[in-house]
């Protein structure tokens, strides 16, 4: 939680940089690019094994209207967004304590998303928390106010998701390739055999320049959520599975740069880039 907030403040002064059109300092545009994806190892660290530590804390901090994932879901970045799921979902119960009240509340539109995200992966781990989950997501959806459907969209991912896990699979496989093609890596066409060479399948390969995707988690594509479907490619994956062999890497993640921090930042700005979220 400590990590979490130091990561809000140093935000803050960033954002506020940015909407201003002032340039923000490179140095610290890639502190908080190195620190938000801290936090995405951190809370995979922190769920592999025993969860108790989890139940234990929210008795004694005894917050209200709080998640883990929050601040991971914030910065709107694909990677950061999936191991923030995949931790909720080793919440089981919990997590619907967490989050189905969160789903019901006025809150702001990216905390809905948050809540969409971890309900779904909780429901795809546990199937008897199905049909709640569900009905939850529907029934919120039912409420859309915004014009552009996106709560829709929503409620069908996780449709999908729950109904034909096979069929939101190979979606999410499509999905992979695509962001696989995009990272412009020089030797392309090689790693597939590269990849064979580590003892990975074609499929590994492609789900894990998925997982380590960079790009906005709050984005549909054809009317559905890549961050929802590609939950079927986490659900069976321990912690460590998230990450490529050393030698992939650099294939598979594109190399920081100024225009790539500052991107990520304008996401949460208003009437900035693809900024759908703040009227959903």
């Amino acid at each position: 939680m400590h990590t979490a907030l130091a990561l809000e403040e140093q935000r803050a002064g960033l954002l506020s940089a940015v909407s201003r059109t002032v340039p923000p300092s490179p140095v610290e545009l890639l502190r908080h690019w190195l620190d938000l994806h801290a936090l995405g190892h951190l809370v995979l660290l922190a769920f592999r094994d025993d969860r108790a530590w989890f139940a234990d804390m929210l008795r004694e901090v005894g917050v209200t209207r709080w998640t883990p994932t929050h601040a991971l879901i914030r910065e709107r970045v694909m990677s950061i967004a999936v191991r923030g799921a995949w931790a909720v979902g080793e919440l089981g119960e919990i997590g619907l304590q967490l989050y189905l009240p969160l789903l019901r509340s006025p809150v702001q539109p990216l905390d809905h998303f948050d809540a969409v995200l971890a309900l779904a992966m909780v429901a795809l781990r546990r199937s008897e928390f199905r049909p709640v989950v569900r009905s939850a997501v529907d029934q919120w959806a039912s409420r859309a106010t915004d014009a552009w459907g996106l709560r829709s969209e929503l409620a069908n991912s996780v449709a999908l998701l729950l109904d034909d896990p096979h069929a939101a699979s190979v979606w999410a496989l499509e999905w992979c390739r695509r962001v696989l093609s995009r990272t412009g890596a020089t030797n392309a066409a090689a790693l597939p055999e590269q990849a064979s060479g580590l003892g990975m399948s074609e499929d590994d390969l492609l789900i894990l320049a998925g997982l380590n995707d960079a790009g906005d988690c709050a984005v549909a594509v054809e009317d559905l959520f890549p961050a929802v479907l590609l939950l079927s490619q986490v659900v069976g994956r321990t912690a460590r599975e998230f990450y490529a062999p050393q030698a992939l890497i650099p294939a598979l993640t594109k190399p920081w740069t100024v225009e790539v921090g500052v991107d990520v930042l304008r996401r949460s700005i208003p009437h900035v880039g693809v900024s759908r979220f703040n009227v959903l």
